[in-house]
């Protein structure tokens, strides 16, 4: 069983059924999965630690700091060894992953020679992807949108 940390004052999804029921989804549509995952707005890491297993590697980003400490922290909870969260934005991600830069936030880094990304999961904010984020996701074998519309 996964257990979560979430703060009453970040985004989560609030109704604790449906969490369950998209973090299922998800797992089950990743599940055979080759490659390495990107998560964009990866806030609390859920999605990150329930499909973790479905992938070689994950990279996972979030703009908020205080969202990525928590996915940092429900990562190490869960005994998931193979993901890395970093604070970047998708324009951010997108703009150092199309020139194969290292992206760094401060505490971690990453190099993106190092991951075989075939899968891409975004959770955006109501307001949706940005130009460049969607331009970024016609480079991938697999996208997985979460929408809260």
């Amino acid at each position: 069983m996964l257990e979560y940390t979430q703060s009453v004052a970040l985004f989560s999804q609030p109704n604790h059924g449906i969490c369950q029921r998209m973090l299922q989804w998800v797992e089950s549509e990743t599940r055979g999965s080759r490659g390495d995952l990107l998560e964009l707005y990866c806030g609390n890491g859920s999605f990150t630690v329930a499909v973790a297993h479905n992938f070689r590697r994950c990279l996972a980003t979030e703009v908020s700091e205080d969202s990525v400490k928590l996915a940092q922290d429900n990562i190490l909870n869960n005994k998931i060894k193979n993901a890395k969260v970093l604070q970047a934005s998708s324009s951010q991600v997108a703009a150092a992953l199309g020139k194969s830069e290292m992206l760094r936030d401060g505490r971690t880094s990453a190099r993106f020679q190092d991951f075989n990304f075939s899968t891409v999961l975004v959770d955006p904010t109501r307001k949706g992807l940005d130009n460049s984020t969607r331009r970024l996701l016609n480079d991938f074998e697999t996208v997985v949108y979460i929408s809260c519309n």
